[in-house]
């Protein structure tokens, strides 16, 4: 590993290309992820795999040292599992003996072979996941506990999902090492330090590598309330997606990555980590806090790696533009044009957030052709489809009123009265199929009557990139899954061949009969002047007297003027009005940072509206 210091200086600093890469991943049946590894460290074994930022550092990690750092990390973990001196959490040690893969706990219950990694940034994180799977154990990256955590709920919803999960070890930092041990004492389970599980010797590995149909990890980043559940994914899925997704966004060894996101959500762990490794493509990977506090980072990492490709959520995008300075307003100009393809994904993707980002950094060399859409999921691995604005059209515009009354979406030009942009994500990757459900009808079941307008409906998915159930939830795989199609509870249609989302099923709102996202009132609130941009939540009630629901929008503001407020919340509800023809209850203003957000970092509407409803009684009582 080669730790560097880089002053600010020209993009020229840094030459990928340079360097002898492999040839892109092809499908292969007999290939897993740690043979890729293996064929890469031994064919260009000085070609970056890992760029780690922090701090104004990077750790660069070559494809010979990531191979060589996990061997050592597995062979840490194998004789910690097993029982054998290990370089344990210091004072915090249990000093439980665990026997085997299927360790037994002084309780009596076997931990099962899961290593579950609760880190923050760290040039090591991915090295120890890899390690974690040669030494035939299956790795979940959990998210660290931040200050804007409630303490309290961040503990009670672990423990729960340690007791389910009983993992043979976790790996963390000496800060909560203590907690984490005393939360799984009875599983008889190991917690190592993450600075000293690559200090030792690779040997002690259990034996021939895992194979495509061996369990590789568990990824806990899907569902926003109560006890996660923990999407299982081979080997041969993991291969699967990666050689239907690259060649669709057009990632090969020549490409690099630049990333924020964090690994314990999928879109992170697939897209800067088990992708870009297949294909052999360099990843630069820097700190999600550190870019929310200096956006235009990203932007230096771009110029200074020349990157090909970026991952993004759609409130990035926003974020972005909402705060990096212009070249015309005194900021500098960044050099963007190495971009193939910035992607949004994991949030709904907005037209608006697309045409304003293009409109703000065109003079960083940034071109509407350059911004794509992918639909993606835990349960997937990661993408379903994905759009190529060279080829489709971005954005088409639909009937708002037939996709919320009768679920049919009618192409209608864009100055139609109420016509909803919605954003393409494009064609479903090679090898998966797509099917629309109508209201009531399983994935078997019979087609649609013919309509005006493409059928809106639960989008069910299925091939060989879908997993194959939750880790010990028999009762969660079964409602999901049926004849290997998988319910995803998004709501969509296809329109030519290319897949649209309108909304998801829990995310509806039903008002005296009409149906009404959450994220296109969200959306509305969010505009407004005065509003944190990003920062409100709508919900329903039910409104047992009128027997509907009634909608009540929580958004955080700084105004603190009553009158400032009062108008506020006028205008919020007009505007609401206007471009939804929805009248709310109420509207709810909280100071900034009220809002509590998943892990994941999407706004939780069930647990805001519980909030609410508690301060409310308060209030009242």
């Amino acid at each position: 590993m080669t730790v560097v210091t880089l002053a600010p200086g020209p993009a020229a600093a840094w030459a990928p290309h340079a360097l002898e890469a492999d040839r892109p991943a092809q499908p292969d049946v007999a290939a897993t992820l740690l043979d890729r590894l293996a064929r890469h460290a031994h064919r260009t074994p000085d070609k970056p795999c890992l760029i780690h930022h922090q701090d104004e550092r990077y750790s660069v990690l070559t494809f010979a040292d990531v191979q060589a750092l996990s061997e050592r990390v597995a062979g840490t973990l194998s004789r910690a599992v097993a029982g054998a001196p290990a370089h344990a959490a210091g004072a915090h040690a249990t000093g439980a003996q665990v026997t085997g893969a299927h360790a037994q706990a002084p309780g009596g219950a076997p931990a099962s072979r899961v290593v579950l990694l609760f880190l923050k940034h760290h040039p090591v994180q991915l090295p120890a996941y890899l390690g974690a799977m040669m030494a035939g154990l299956i790795p979940s990256f959990m998210a660290f506990p931040t200050p804007k955590q409630d303490p309290v709920l961040y503990w009670k919803s672990h423990a729960a999902l340690i007791r389910r999960i009983r993992p043979a070890a976790i790996v963390t930092y000496p800060e909560i090492a203590g907690d984490l041990e005393a939360l799984c004492a009875e599983f008889g389970t190991r917690v190592l330090l993450i600075d000293e599980l690559a200090t030792g010797d690779p040997e002690g590995l259990p034996g021939p590598l895992p194979g495509p149909g061996d369990t590789a990890l568990l990824q806990h980043s899907s569902g926003t309330t109560g006890l996660k559940k923990g999407v299982e994914l081979t080997f041969g899925q993991i291969e699967a997606q990666a050689a239907a997704y690259a060649p669709a966004i057009g990632l090969g060894p020549e490409s690099t990555v630049v990333s924020w996101l964090p690994y314990y959500h999928d879109m992170g762990l697939f897209t800067a980590f088990l992708i870009p490794l297949t294909v052999g493509a360099a990843v630069v990977s820097m700190d999600a806090f550190a870019w929310v506090g200096r956006p235009a980072s990203l932007f230096e990492l771009i110029e200074r790696f020349r990157a090909t490709h970026c991952w993004l959520p759609n409130f990035a995008f926003r974020h972005l533009v909402n705060t990096v300075a212009r070249e015309e307003a005194g900021g500098r100009r960044y050099e963007l044009g190495s971009i193939e393809a910035f992607v949004s994904c994991s949030e709904p993707v907005k037209s608006a957030s697309l045409r304003d980002f293009a409109k703000a950094f065109a003079g960083f060399g940034i071109r509407p052709e350059q911004l794509t859409a992918c639909y993606a999921m835990a349960e997937t691995g990661f993408a379903v489809a994905q759009s190529d604005p060279a080829r489709h059209e971005a954005v088409r515009f639909y009937a708002a009123e037939p996709l919320r009354t009768s679920g049919r979406a009618v192409s209608v030009a864009p100055d139609h009265p109420g016509a909803r942009a919605l954003v393409s994500n494009g064609p479903p990757l090679d090898g998966v199929e797509i099917r629309i459900l109508a209201p009531g009808v399983a994935p078997g079941g019979a087609a649609a009557p013919v309509q005006e307008g493409a059928l809106v409906g639960e989008i069910a998915v299925r091939g060989s990139i879908v997993f194959s159930g939750y880790y010990e939830d028999q009762a969660a795989t079964a409602a999901a899954l049926s004849d290997g199609w998988y319910r995803t509870g998004d709501i969509g249609f296809l329109d030519g061949g290319e897949l649209f989302i309108s909304g998801r099923i829990k995310d509806v709102i039903i008002v005296h009969g009409r149906n009404y996202y959450a994220h296109d009132i969200e959306e509305i609130v969010s505009a407004e002047a005065g509003v944190v941009p990003g920062r409100a939540v709508a919900v329903g009630v039910a409104n047992e007297e009128a027997g509907s629901e009634d909608v009540i929008v929580l958004a955080e503001t700084r105004t603190a003027d009553e009158a400032e407020r009062k108008a506020l919340k006028r205008a919020i509800k007009r505007a609401i009005f206007d471009g939804l023809e929805l009248t709310v209850r109420s509207v709810h203003l909280v100071g900034p940072g009220w809002l509590t957000k998943t892990s994941s970092g999407k706004i939780s509407r069930s647990e805001n509206l519980a909030r609410y409803r508690a301060e409310t009684i308060t209030a009242r009582g």
